[in-house]
């Protein structure tokens, strides 16, 4: 029977009352003795929960305003004042101090973060990614000195995090021959790493009610960074398109105000400015868009406002080039959908982009930075990301253009050939340069697939005839001289960390040079005939076979003609050979130098038993960039069957 409480229990129901009260003061009691135990849930003043009651909605344009050019702190005060905990945390199914525990206790010594973090080019990368030039120059970011520091133990998960992340990036940014010995604790900085990201990702952004926040955005996009430095591209695609939700989630958007950014909970620091919520935002988008371009995925979103004159009227030109690298890439993803004839004209239009982007920064911008070999690291910063911006920009180039490299029908000219082969020379200079100054396998890695994709297609164009292929033996030598200049960098890096993507990469270049060698002026020479073959076996996209027909010395080359025929005869539905011209000369000089041809035989679409769509890179090395390069091949393949200008 249920009774008000106006009126007292007597009896048996008094007695049970008394207990339950004594239950519930007890219980108290020994929350209170938890709640002196760890400090962090008793003076929470790390980070704070807007109070209830508080919309988001209901900040003060000038709140919103303050918070974008204030230190932390400043941004903090509204959000601080007259709040109390709300006793649950952000983590429904642990309290937040069982996180920050297992976090804090990842933490080196002081003394060892700061030997990392003084050796390493880190801070300057880390500074990078979240500001650009201009708050840069006007003190926005922490001082460099600040990476160093180790949050207190009873800080928010949150800001823990984001610190254990920096520090990783720190390690991945160190020389393979750093000496741990210099620390206090000499375990290799490979697996400390590991343990560090795997246990951020546990204990933070793979939890919601963490990852929804301005800061663990930052973790997010820092989570990224890492793995696809690692070589997890599509791990880390996986945690850039989280990002970019938590961005929608956040109201970081160009079609609404930035309100709920403002109010999350934030790190409080009294030397730094807060990250502009739209740079998250476009470093999100950005690695999606390229990403996506790797590995032949579908991209996140299609507007580019971050390029818009308002958007860039801060940015240094450089910057502005960054961002129109984004849009071609989101432009290159668009054009792949299209057919070959249908895209041709597209592609024209990106590649005079590109063009009228470079022209911004002058000719003297793009003259290869000279690195010296013993400076520090973290002192080559600059140039090094000049160095890099140049080959994304190239790499960039061969994408728009490898479809209609080997396809005459509507690449007449030549035009798109040659733009292949002037941007893979330089990539692969350029990769010398980087892997001659920096052999931490670790750093940089988009620069390690564009040194395979671009040496592939350097020595692919000497394996197709063109009709303007008629390149002179001395340059022909110093393109395969520049080729094993490659394989030996990438030799050089693997002696020192076995590393997976570089072994795979190394490998199909030495393969790939068989045909080169076949084609030189050596070979034709020489009275035998030779039949060098390929069969290069694609992870999740089937095999590809690139094999010449037999090489005829001087003396046969009377007789081409019907070897010709024999060749064009022999040629299969799936396979391709550029087209033979009709007059005498052209006809001698392919008889002698006959195209290539490139066969597809595709495999089984489904992942094999060994490998998932988020195998890392030491069980699936090229992440199935190899896939997406070879596919281009393929859609020219099929395309040119049917389509013509």
């Amino acid at each position: 029977m249920c009774r008000s409480q106006e009126f007292a229990d007597d009896g048996e129901g008094s007695e049970v009352s008394v207990k339950r009260l004594a239950q519930r003061l007890s219980r108290l009691e020994e929350l209170m003795e938890r709640l002196a135990e760890h400090p962090a849930l008793a003076n929470p003043t790390t980070v704070m929960e807007p109070k209830s009651g508080i919309a988001a909605t209901t900040l003060q344009p000038d709140f919103i305003e303050r918070s974008s050019d204030q230190p932390y702190a400043a941004s903090l005060e509204p959000l601080i004042s007259n709040q109390t905990p709300t006793g649950q945390g952000l983590l429904s199914t642990s309290p937040p101090h069982y996180a920050s525990n297992a976090l804090y206790g990842l933490f080196p010594s002081q003394a060892d973060v700061s030997t990392i973090v003084e050796a390493s080019a880190g801070p300057s990368y880390l500074t990078a990614l979240f500001y650009c030039q201009a708050d840069i120059f006007e003190g926005r970011p922490a001082p460099p000195s600040s990476f160093s520091s180790i949050p207190e133990y009873n800080s928010h998960p949150i800001c823990l995090a984001k610190w254990l992340l920096q520090l990783a990036i720190c390690m991945q940014q160190l020389s393979p021959h750093f000496d741990v010995a210099k620390l206090s604790k000499p375990e290799p900085i490979g697996k400390t790493m590991i343990r560090i990201v795997n246990h951020v990702e546990d204990h933070v952004t793979s939890v919601d009610q963490y990852a929804v926040t301005s800061l663990g955005l930052e973790c997010l996009l820092l989570m990224g960074y890492w793995h696809s430095h690692a070589g997890n591209l599509r791990k880390s695609w996986l945690i850039f398109r989280r990002a970019l939700s938590v961005c929608q989630l956040l109201g970081i958007d160009h079609q609404k105000p930035v309100s709920l950014f403002t109010t999350q909970p934030r790190l409080v620091s009294k030397s730094a400015a807060a990250p502009d919520p739209e740079m998250l935002r476009y470093r999100a988008i950005s690695n999606d868009r390229h990403l996506s371009l790797l590995l032949g995925i579908g991209m996140a979103q299609l507007d580019n406002d971050f390029a818009s004159k308002a958007a860039t009227n801060r940015n240094t030109d450089s910057e502005k080039l960054e961002k129109l690298h984004a849009m071609i890439a989101a432009r290159i993803i668009q054009r792949n959908d299209m057919t070959l004839a249908e895209a041709y004209t597209y592609t024209r239009e990106a590649s005079l982009d590109m063009r009228a982007g470079a022209a911004i920064l002058g000719e003297g911008w793009w003259e290869q930075p000279v690195l010296d070999p013993n400076a520090a690291l973290k002192d080559l910063f600059p140039l090094v990301s000049r160095l890099l911006l140049q080959s994304n920009h190239h790499l960039l180039l061969l994408f728009l253009h490898t479809p209609y490299m080997l396809n005459q029908t509507v690449d007449q000219g030549g035009y798109s050939r040659l733009v292949c082969i002037e941007s893979s020379r330089a990539v692969l200079t350029r990769f010398n340069a980087w892997r001659r100054v920096n052999h931490s396998a670790y750093s940089c890695r988009h620069i390690d697939y564009a040194a395979l994709l671009t040496a592939m297609t350097l020595l692919i164009s000497y394996s197709v005839r063109h009709e303007s292929n008629d390149i002179q033996p001395s340059i022909m030598q110093e393109d395969k001289q520049l080729v094993l200049m490659v394989k030996e960098r990438m030799c050089n890096v693997i002696s020192l960390s076995n590393d997976a993507p570089l072994k795979e990469s190394s490998v199909i270049i030495e393969q790939l040079l068989g045909i080169m060698e076949a084609g030189s002026p050596e070979a034709l020479d020489m009275g035998a005939e030779i039949h060098p073959s390929i069969d290069l076996h694609i992870p999740h996209f089937g095999t590809v076979t690139i094999s010449r027909p037999a090489t005829i010395s001087k003396s046969a080359s009377q007789d081409g003609k019907t070897s010709l025929e024999d060749t064009l005869e022999s040629s299969s539905a799936r396979s391709f050979i550029a087209d033979s011209d009709k007059d005498d000369e052209d006809a001698e000089r392919t008889s002698r130098n006959p195209s290539a041809q490139i066969h597809f035989q595709p495999g089984p679409q489904d992942f094999p038993p060994d490998l998932t769509p988020l195998t890392q890179a030491t069980e699936w090395p090229l992440q199935g960039v190899d896939a997406t390069y070879w596919s281009l091949f393929e859609r020219s393949l099929e395309n040119s069957d049917n389509q013509s200008l």
